[in-house]
């Protein structure tokens, strides 16, 4: 196992520890966030704990976050009280890194991962605007929904197929009802609620649909998301 040399760090290693009942562990001091990555790409470490506010993004191909952790009792909520500015949405937890193909990591720390109470963002095209040109895994995904935010662009008739509220979040030129900003929010909120959310979009969410931006919001917010194609106006015409 390898963390930071710090009394926090070694604070939130303990806290981390004392949960693993029957888990030895051998205490590795890298210097600085690359070189804790270093050791597990090389083998010489099994775990790496860090900071979740500090985890750098991306993590790089051959590792994986095993585990978000709820860090000591107090810390989440102490920093946002005492921090003169927006605490990060991160602050206070930790993440336990390990190599991409250690399952049984992933699988040791599994019932200690907060993450197990999100739900799933899924950022949906819906296409040029006929209800036959939705793919069926849209139609699925939003008939599964919790909470839909709807894109401008998106033919009203197609509402009837979700399950759950739809809130419109639209923007066209000149006019915006939500900035993206809060839309990014409204999305990370919804998710850590336990939700089902869908983000539908006109046309091909990657395409004009700022896709990538949401992706990066709720993927550095340890949120999982995923992209469901859609036909784009330009492909159907």
């Amino acid at each position: 196992m390898s963390a930071r040399d710090t009394l926090l760090a070694r604070t939130q290693v303990r806290e981390v520890m004392e949960t693993m009942d029957g888990i030895a562990c051998d205490w590795i001091v890298p210097d600085g966030a690359d070189a804790l990555d270093d050791l597990l790409c090389r083998g010489e470490a099994d775990i790496a704990i860090h900071e979740a506010s500090s985890l750098p993004y991306p993590l790089r191909e051959e590792l994986a976050l095993a585990a978000l952790i709820k860090g000591p009792d107090g810390m989440e909520s102490c920093a946002a009280e005492t921090l003169p500015f927006a605490a990060h949405p991160l602050q206070g937890k930790l993440a336990v890194v390990c190599r991409a193909d250690r399952a049984d990591l992933r699988g040791l720390f599994s019932r200690l991962d907060v993450r197990s109470t999100y739900g799933k963002v899924w950022l949906v095209g819906a296409g040029p605007g006929s209800a036959d040109l939705l793919t069926l895994r849209a139609q699925r995904v939003m008939a599964q929904a919790d909470v839909v935010y709807c894109d401008d662009l998106v033919d009203e008739s197609l509402l009837s197929i979700c399950g759950g509220e739809c809130i419109y979040v639209g923007k066209r030129k000149g006019r915006a009802s939500h900035k993206q900003d809060a839309i990014n929010e409204k999305l990370y909120r919804s998710a850590i609620e336990g939700k089902t959310v869908v983000r539908l979009k006109g046309g091909d969410p990657s395409i004009f649909g700022r896709a990538g931006e949401e992706l990066e919001f709720l993927r550095r917010r340890c949120i999982p998301v995923e992209t469901v194609p859609g036909i784009t106006a330009a492909a159907a015409a």
